[in-house]
């Protein structure tokens, strides 16, 4: 291929693998079972080949054990939009976005069998979502005051960053408008939180930023009451924007520094 069109692996379905191909400009998404005829550019229901919406040179995706969600723009139209991905190849848009607008997506999570995604449109408004997979299932949430792609999912709920008169905040969602909510708010410049979200099964873990190289470790099950700051000023994530762990089912491993 041409310089630059190297394929790398997305994700694993069943018995096909997805990957992404081509120049970083023009990358499209592919299916394989490992068989040259198996082997093959992944369109939707009209014939359009999907070209992957990478950012800072990554695509926008995630799987759950049904399907891939991947946020891309039709080769055809033109339209940007959130595409579901079966197993078998096949795929379809679960979000559309408008022809020759911008819309950009961020914080895709699975949350069970479903899908969270946050949809920026061309005025820069945030939108919550989520999706089955099926165009029937895909329902907006809520509107939200989203910023990057600081969000977390566990089993049942999404966790995300939030925005409120210029102090960011940690939201939850259970994917209905009363169900979500922000958990806590961190106050203005230099406090800036929630950094590094690493989620497990039931509760999510993140870095709280106090300025003057001081950070602290929170952890939250989705409540108000299990919403809480875990580490002392003199025991710190060894990482001002990460937390360098692993989950060993649903205990947290992670290192730290301590002072003192």
């Amino acid at each position: 291929g041409t310089s630059g069109s190297y394929p790398r692996l997305l994700t694993v379905l069943g018995s096909s693998a997805f990957y992404e191909l081509g120049p970083l400009a023009e990358r499209r998404l592919w299916v394989t079972d490992g068989t040259r005829t198996g082997t093959k550019a992944v369109r939707d229901e009209t014939g359009s080949a999907i070209g992957v919406d990478t950012a800072n040179g990554f695509s926008k995706r995630i799987a759950n054990d049904r399907f891939l969600a991947i946020a891309g723009v039709s080769s055809t139209s033109r339209v940007e939009g959130l595409w579901a991905v079966w197993p078998d190849g096949s795929a379809h848009l679960a979000h559309r976005g408008e022809p020759n607008r911008a819309w950009s997506y961020f914080g895709l999570r699975a949350v069970g069998d479903q899908v969270f995604f946050v949809v920026e449109d061309p005025d820069y408004q945030c939108w919550l979502w989520k999706t089955d997979g099926t165009e029937d299932g895909t329902r907006l949430v809520t509107r939200t005051f989203y910023h990057w792609e600081r969000a977390a999912a566990t089993s049942t709920r999404y966790f995300f960053e939030g925005w409120s008169e210029g102090e960011t905040q940690l939201w939850v969602s259970d994917g209905t408008a009363g169900g979500t909510r922000p958990l806590v708010t961190f106050g203005p410049w230099p406090h800036l939180a929630p950094y590094g979200l690493s989620a497990g099964e039931s509760r999510v873990y993140f870095i709280e930023h106090e300025g003057s190289n001081i950070h602290y470790l929170w952890v939250s099950d989705g409540t108000e009451s299990g919403t809480h700051r875990l580490s002392a000023p003199d025991l710190r994530p060894a990482d001002f924007w990460e937390i360098p762990g692993e989950w060993i089912g649903d205990t947290f491993v992670f290192v730290a520094l301590h002072e003192g």
